[in-house]
């Protein structure tokens, strides 16, 4: 897998996931990045991840203490000098990264939102085989777009960083959203180019107007930091009065600034923002494939620096390619999403489809009964209400399934007072995500809205009043086919199977049979992998801090084989690339990136067998990795 991907003429290595980069060349002019949207911790927030994962990975596995040590294992196996993520949760930051501050890094946080950006950096040579040292000059955090300007400064090995590289943040962060504690920029070092870093989670496929505006404003700020640094006489970090020692020196010409939009774009294919980064030029004429009657821009907009190049574009020579089976479609280039292809049993032409309305019924039916209404048709009280919730939520008072039952239950008792006013279906809810699976919307792109407070109540109707009300059938099917709406159908998927309702049937079944030996072998190795990390992890549970956890569910206790595996093989994954690594050609030169998963396991992934998240991977996206070097 170390051989060259040949793409657009470019010779590209293509990294084992644990393949060091030592050998790429110089270390004086190299350095790597990582972006990875991890998925949103559930340490204390994010409570419905759970849901995301396949009914066969045991519980501990889709706990924050399994996820976080497979996180930590992957940074710092690959030991980037720049580490970018997505998805991190304000409250918990701190905590959730503290290993990243113990092993050398310092980090960054978005200043708003919810589901936040975060850039590390690293500020010390110790464990770092290039001796880059990594300085933050430059900061701007954007709409869901955080820039950074960094210079990398080559030391001796087990040397400190000169000018206090050590002591720019000694905490990057804080343990709540209104009490941020952020690394301050130091100077610049005239003598040495910066390397700026858009780290975005763009808004999904709705917006296409706004993803652009969010890449232009970024690169907006950089244009003008760059014009400011090349103009001639003592330059700072952004800092009115400038700085001493410059000597006057000039930087480069602002398009021969190094730039590196990374991140989850949330689309994929041609977007705007491609467009933009690509060709330099997004005018009024453009549409998105996706979104043909969104006008993106009035005006044209432009950017001034070198054309960006998609780094893993053109990789095309991908080993496990020859190991899929020959009835699952090549992929043309490495995906980032690899989801449960649910979208085709719930929906038929963006509606609830037959087979949604049917498997919610059966759900109706599992809790209905208790009640019936004056009409005598069957009907959920508030005990089977509570029942339900309990059993797909876990607790009663959180899920926009709770929101959606006591917007309804509500608009019945105002009715049955002879109020005028009614209640508004729904209300925020956790991530909206998942269309296909694990983290899409209905159109194929991500939706990272948070779990909000309920809205729109009639304050007159009180709990004892609500309450007294019934849910009929068609109720229940509103609130689902409000889910399905927003996307989340990876939680219709959960509530069915955690009601024993499986409609497994309707997918789009694997012929396992024309399966050959060497893809069994791949598909057991994977499999094989997922019940040593369970056993791994209840080892270290109960070792770790001493906190009793949750009984692991029923896993693969034995070694598995052709027999306990096919069982499985439902469906062929939903897969797509939303996580991308553009760079400045020229400024920047690619020389490597890395296959986030080994053979057996893009085997298994593809196949359906294991996709995101599961018992090796934390995330449903897959991390995007690259080594550059600084051009002349």
């Amino acid at each position: 897998m170390d051989g060259e991907a040949e793409g657009q003429g470019r010779g590209v290595r293509l990294l084992r996931p644990s393949e060091d980069t030592g050998e790429i060349c110089a270390p004086s002019s190299i350095f790597s990045l990582m972006t990875w949207n991890v998925l949103l911790p559930n340490s204390s927030d994010g409570w419905w991840i759970y849901k995301y994962y396949e009914p066969h990975v045991p519980p501990i596995c889709r706990q924050w203490t399994h996820r976080q040590r497979l996180i930590k294992e992957r940074i710092l196996r690959e030991a980037p000098d720049i580490v970018c993520l997505q998805e991190c949760a304000p409250d918990s930051f701190t905590q959730d990264f503290a290993f990243m501050e113990a092993n050398g890094y310092v980090g960054l946080l978005a200043n708003k939102g919810r589901f936040r950006n975060a850039t590390f950096w690293k500020t010390s040579s110790k464990s770092d085989t290039k001796n880059n040292a990594v300085s933050l000059v430059e900061v701007c955090h954007g709409d869901r777009a955080l820039v950074t300007g960094f210079q990398f400064k080559c030391l001796p090995t087990g040397a400190e960083g000169e000018g206090g590289e050590k002591s720019e943040a000694p905490n990057f962060s804080s343990s709540s959203a209104s009490d941020t504690v952020s690394p301050s920029p130091v100077e610049k070092d005239p003598s040495l180019p910066v390397v700026f870093v858009v780290n975005c989670h763009l808004v999904s496929y709705g917006s296409p107007d706004r993803r652009l505006r969010q890449v232009h404003q970024a690169l907006e700020f950089i244009r003008k930091q760059a014009q400011k640094s090349s103009a001639p006489g003592p330059q700072s970090s952004g800092k009115k009065g400038g700085g001493k020692g410059g000597g006057g020196q000039k930087a480069p010409p602002v398009e021969k600034t190094p730039v590196i939009v990374c991140g989850d774009f949330n689309s994929d294919g041609q977007t705007a923002v491609r467009e933009l980064l690509v060709k330099g030029r997004v005018g009024p004429e453009y549409r998105e494939p996706e979104a043909p009657s969104i006008e993106v821009v009035s005006k044209p907009k432009t950017h001034p620096f070198s054309k960006f190049a998609d780094a893993y574009e053109g990789v095309s020579s991908l080993p496990w390619i020859k190991h899929l089976p020959s009835i699952l479609p090549v992929p043309s280039r490495i995906p980032t999403l690899i989801v449960p292809l649910l979208d085709t049993k719930f929906q038929e032409g963006g509606k609830p489809s037959a087979l949604f309305r049917k498997a919610i019924g059966r759900l109706f039916e599992t809790f209905g009964g208790c009640g019936r209404t004056e009409d005598g048709q069957s009907a959920m009280d508030w005990g089977a209400v509570c029942q339900w919730l309990e059993t797909v939520n876990k607790q009663v008072g959180r899920g926009s399934e709770y929101r959606s039952a006591i917007a309804i239950l509500k608009r019945k008792a105002a009715e049955r007072k002879g109020i005028g006013k009614s209640v508004e279906e729904g209300g925020g809810e956790e991530t909206a995500v998942s269309a296909t699976g694990g983290g899409t919307t209905a159109e194929g792109a991500e939706n990272t809205g948070g779990e909000g407070d309920e809205g729109g109540e009639a304050e007159e109707i009180s709990p004892e009043e609500y309450e007294r009300e019934l849910l009929v059938e068609e109720d229940f099917i509103t609130i689902y086919a409000q889910e399905l709406e927003e996307g989340k159908l990876w939680g219709i998927q959960h509530d069915l199977l955690a009601c024993q309702i499986d409609v497994s049937g309707a997918e789009a079944r694997i012929d396992s049979d024309l399966f050959s030996s060497e893809v069994w072998e791949a598909l057991i190795g994977a499999a094989g992998k997922a019940v040593r990390a369970v056993s791994l992890s209840e080892r270290a549970e109960t070792n770790e801090d001493g906190q009793a956890l949750e009984t692991p569910g029923e896993g693969p206790a034995d070694d598995p084989t052709i027999e306990s595996l096919n069982g499985r093989l439902r469906c062929r994954a939903f897969r797509t690339t939303f996580d991308f690594i553009f760079y400045t050609e020229g400024p920047l030169s690619l020389e490597a990136v890395r296959d986030p998963l080994e053979e057996d396991e893009w085997v298994a992934a593809l196949c359906g067998l294991a996709t995101l998240p599961n018992e090796t991977q934390p995330s449903d996206h897959l991390p995007q990795s690259a080594t550059f070097t600084l051009g002349q």
